[in-house]
C-alpha cells in the first residue's frame, strides 16, 4: 500500500450527474471549433515539413488544387436560413448576379485601335490607304447629298423653245368652211371604205377559226398533261425507297439551311448598332492631316480629337448607351370647333307655352 501510487489506489468518478444542455449559440460555436480541430489534423497529414535545425528554417509543401478547392467559407449552422444570413451579412458570400450582367450587347471591341496611318510619322503607303479611305467616305456622303437635293427638284424640266410654243398657239384652229373638195377625193374615198367593209369582214371569219382551234388545241393540251400525271403517279408506288430519301435529303438541307440563317442572323445583330434612345447616331469622324501638316517631332504634333466623344460612340454603337433625342409630343389643336346642340326639352318650349 505504501509503494503504489493515489491514482492506482483511487479513482475517480467523472461521469456527469446531468447532462449539459447548451444554447443554441453555444453549440454552433462547440461545432466550430471541433470542425477547426478537425481541418488542421487533416491540413497535418496532408502537409509535409522538413526542419532544419541549424538555421531554424521550415519549409512547407502544400498539396492543394487550386482548380478543385472551393475557396467559399461554410458555417455549419442548424438551420440554412440562419447561416445564408450569416454569409450574407459578414460578406462572405456576394449576391446573387443577374444573368444579363454577364450578357454582352455586342461583339464588337471595346477600344478600337487607331489605323497606322493616323500615325504622327507614318509610312508612305499606309498613310496613303488611309486618307483614301477617308476621301471614299466623303464623295460618298457627297454624292448622297447630291441625290437628295436633285430628288427634291421637278421631274421633267426644260426650257419652252419657240417651235414648241409657235405650235401651241395654231393648235385646235378650225378649218375654213369656204374650202371645199374635189368630188374625185369623194368617189375614192367611198371605194375605200367598201373595199374596208369586206377585208373587215374577211379577217372576223379567220379570227372565229383561229379562237376554235386554239380552244380545240388548249383542251387537248389538258388532257395530255393529265394523262402523264396520272402515268407518273402510278410510277411513283415503285419508287417509294428513293422518294423518301430524296425527301430526308431535303429536310436536312432545310435544316442546315434554317441553322446557318439564325447563325448569321445572330453574328449581324452582335456586329450592328441597334436602335436604343429617340436620337440619331452620328459615328465619330477620325482626325486626320494633310501631307503638309505632318509634324517631323512628336513636340511639334498637335492633339487632335476628343477621347470623351470617340468613347462615347464606341459605347453607343456597341449597344450599351442609349442616344437621347426630343419627345414627340401630342400638340392639341389650337381652334376648337363649335357645336350646336338643340336638345328636346328646349326645343318644346314655344311661344306661348308655360312653365308648369
Amino acid at each position: 500500500m505504501e509503494v503504489k501510487k493515489d491514482e492506482e489506489l483511487f479513482a475517480i468518478d467523472r461521469t456527469p450527474s446531468e447532462p449539459v444542455r447548451h444554447t443554441k449559440r453555444q453549440q454552433a460555436a462547440l461545432n466550430k471549433i471541433s470542425q477547426s480541430i478537425g481541418q488542421s489534423h487533416r491540413r497535418m497529414h496532408t502537409i509535409c515539413g522538413r526542419k532544419v535545425a541549424s538555421s531554424r528554417i521550415y519549409v512547407f509543401v502544400v498539396n492543394i488544387s487550386v482548380m478543385n478547392s472551393d475557396f467559399v467559407p461554410k458555417v455549419d449552422i442548424e438551420y440554412k436560413e440562419a447561416g445564408e444570413h450569416l454569409l450574407r451579412y459578414t460578406k462572405k458570400k456576394l449576391p446573387n448576379m443577374p444573368s444579363t450582367c454577364r450578357f454582352k450587347p455586342s461583339l464588337l471591341n471595346a477600344v478600337t485601335m487607331p489605323d497606322a496611318g493616323a500615325s504622327y510619322n507614318p509610312k508612305a503607303e499606309d498613310y496613303q490607304s488611309y486618307v483614301e479611305e477617308i476621301a471614299m467616305e466623303e464623295t460618298k456622303l457627297i454624292n448622297e447629298e447630291q441625290r437628295i437635293e436633285n430628288a427634291s427638284k421637278p421631274k421633267f424640266e426644260s426650257v419652252v423653245t419657240y417651235a414648241e410654243k409657235r405650235l401651241e398657239e395654231t393648235e385646235g384652229l378650225v378649218i375654213d368652211p369656204r374650202y371645199n373638195a374635189d368630188d374625185r377625193d369623194e368617189v375614192e374615198d367611198q371605194n375605200d371604205v367598201e373595199m374596208e367593209h369586206v377585208d373587215e369582214k374577211s379577217e372576223l371569219c379567220s379570227l372565229v377559226k383561229q379562237k376554235a382551234n386554239a380552244l380545240k388545241e388548249k383542251k387537248l393540251q389538258r388532257e395530255h398533261k393529265r394523262r402523264k400525271e396520272v402515268e407518273k403517279a402510278q410510277h411513283d408506288v415503285y419508287r417509294a425507297k428513293s422518294i423518301n430519301k430524296a425527301l430526308e435529303q431535303a429536310e436536312k438541307e432545310s435544316l442546315e439551311k434554317s441553322v446557318k440563317r439564325k447563325k448569321q442572323k445572330f453574328l449581324e445583330k452582335m456586329t450592328t448598332r441597334q436602335r436604343l434612345g429617340r436620337g440619331e447616331f452620328k459615328d465619330y469622324e477620325e482626325p486626320f492631316l494633310l501631307q503638309e501638316e505632318l509634324a517631323d517631332s512628336l513636340r511639334l504634333l498637335k492633339p487632335q480629337g476628343h477621347v470623351l466623344n470617340e468613347r462615347m460612340a464606341g459605347l453607343q454603337k456597341r449597344n450599351m448607351l442609349p442616344i437621347g433625342g426630343e419627345r414627340n409630343k401630342k400638340k392639341l389643336k389650337t381652334k376648337l370647333k363649335k357645336k350646336f346642340v338643340e336638345k328636346r326639352s328646349v326645343a318644346e318650349v314655344t311661344k306661348g307655352s308655360r312653365v308648369i
